[in-house]
């Protein structure tokens, strides 16, 4: 199980929301001009936006997040 860390997605903010632009496209991309204080709003808005399941959304979300999620100097291996 992947386990994620919001405060260092937040850090990496420009890269998290070029994924989720190009990936969820039916987001308000003014939702996304800021990073959520929590991860749970924006599994909240993918969910809603997509016709997902709050878990659906929260598994799609860390899948696409998952290496911003990472500490920098692993990030800059993964690619």
């Amino acid at each position: 199980m992947r386990q994620m860390q919001w405060t260092r997605v937040a850090q990496n903010w420009n890269s998290a929301r070029q994924r989720l632009q190009a990936h969820f496209t039916e987001l308000d991309p003014e939702t996304l001009h800021q990073p959520p204080a929590r991860m749970e709003t924006l599994v909240a808005q993918v969910a809603a936006c997509h016709d997902l399941t709050v878990f659906e959304a929260r598994d799609a979300l860390e899948a696409l997040l998952f290496t911003d999620s990472l500490p920098c100097e692993i990030r800059r291996r993964v690619g």
